[in-house]
C-alpha cells in the first residue's frame, strides 16, 4: 500500500507533467532533427525573411554548435518552468491560491520541499521520497 495521500499522488502527477513538458522542446528537437528550427511542411506558407535568416544561420553552423544551441533552448525551457513553479508555490503557500485535482487538495511541501525543488529533483531522475505531512494537516 502506498504511503502517499490522494492529494500527494495528484501533486506527483502535476509535477511529473511539468518534467515531461520540460523534455519536449519543439524548437530544440527540430534543430537536432533538421539542422534548423523552421517548419518544413510543404503545405505551409513560405518562410518569412526572418525565418529564412534563422534557418541559414543554423545550417551554417557545425553540428556540435547546433547541439549547443539546442541544449541552451532546453535549459531555457526548464528554467522557465522552474520559475513558473516557484511563483505558483509562493501563491499557494502565502497568496491564497488553492491547487487540487479531482477534488483532492495538493499538500504543501510534501516531498523535497517546494514545487520548483520537486521539479528539479524529478528532472534529475530522483525517485519520489516518502510523503511528509505538515502538522497543520497540509
Amino acid at each position: 500500500m502506498s504511503n502517499v495521500t490522494d492529494g500527494g499522488f495528484r501533486y506527483q502527477e502535476f509535477i511529473d507533467g511539468f518534467v515531461k513538458l520540460a523534455s519536449s522542446d519543439v524548437i530544440a528537437n527540430r534543430i537536432r532533427k533538421n539542422g534548423h528550427a523552421e517548419r518544413i511542411n510543404d503545405d505551409d506558407l513560405p518562410l518569412t525573411d526572418e525565418e529564412d535568416e534563422r534557418k541559414a544561420l543554423l545550417l551554417s553552423m557545425k553540428e556540435h554548435d547546433r547541439e549547443l544551441i539546442a541544449q541552451m533552448l532546453d535549459d531555457c525551457r526548464r528554467s522557465a518552468i522552474h520559475d513558473v513553479l516557484a511563483d505558483l508555490q509562493w501563491s499557494y503557500s502565502y497568496g491564497g491560491l488553492e491547487l487540487s485535482a479531482d477534488g483532492h487538495r495538493f499538500p504543501i511541501d510534501p516531498f523535497w520541499g517546494e514545487m520548483h525543488v520537486d521539479f528539479v529533483c524529478r528532472l534529475e531522475g530522483d525517485e519520489w521520497p516518502a510523503e511528509t505531512l505538515r502538522g497543520d494537516g497540509q
